[in-house]
């Protein structure tokens, strides 16, 4: 059976295609937010308050709590900033307050990819592979991330389609990495890969 040249373009460039498209509309969005002061002070200002704070080694009070001393990590137990680390040395000097609006968004897309291929890994079928695609980048879980500008639990639920595909690949070492991740990004992520793994079991 030969595939058409129609088929055979869709194949090479279609994902990438819709990838690069979402990509630059969640990147506008996100940066025409920010720069016009349309991101929440609260949620985002916490995270880039702990963002900074964990990369010069501290754990302090955050001041947006109003009156109330704790730091983000007794707001929700998650260590996923901590593992952003390295980015932010490598390019805050260049991206500053954005660094963690562009690294959700690659996650968001990266998740997006991970879907494909897991569809594409279980039915061959690219025309499916693509509509999943399509699918996931229009859902509302994807677009609530403009809503309070950066949101550890839309990062590691888009990481769940890269638990599953790397389960159905058997390449458990990935995806034992790939877990730890989920699981270390907030308190109540536990409870819902267990969930996950009943399913799986």
């Amino acid at each position: 059976m030969t595939t058409s040249p129609n088929n055979s373009i869709l194949n090479k460039y279609g994902y990438k295609v819709i990838l690069a498209l979402f990509g630059s509309i969640y990147l506008v969005i996100v940066f025409y937010n920010h720069y016009f002061f349309r991101t929440w002070c609260f949620d985002y200002g916490l995270y880039n308050y702990a963002f900074y704070d964990y990369a010069h080694f501290r754990v302090s009070d955050c001041p947006l709590f109003f009156g109330n001393k704790m730091s983000l990590l007794q707001d929700h137990f998650s260590l996923t900033l901590m593992v952003f680390l390295p980015f932010y040395w490598l390019f805050g000097w260049l991206t500053g307050t954005y660094t963690l609006l562009y690294i959700q968004i690659f996650i968001i897309l990266l998740g997006g990819w991970f879907v494909y291929k897991l569809i594409e890994l279980k039915t061959s079928d690219n025309i499916l592979s693509i509509l999943a695609l399509l699918q996931y980048l229009v859902i509302y879980g994807r677009w609530t991330m403009f809503d309070a500008d950066c949101n550890i639990a839309i990062m590691a639920s888009s990481m769940v389609p890269a638990f599953l595909y790397y389960f159905e690949k058997r390449a458990f070492r990935l995806m034992a990495l790939v877990f730890l991740f989920i699981l270390i990004s907030r308190e109540d992520m536990a409870l819902w890969t267990a969930f996950i793994g009943l399913f799986l079991l």
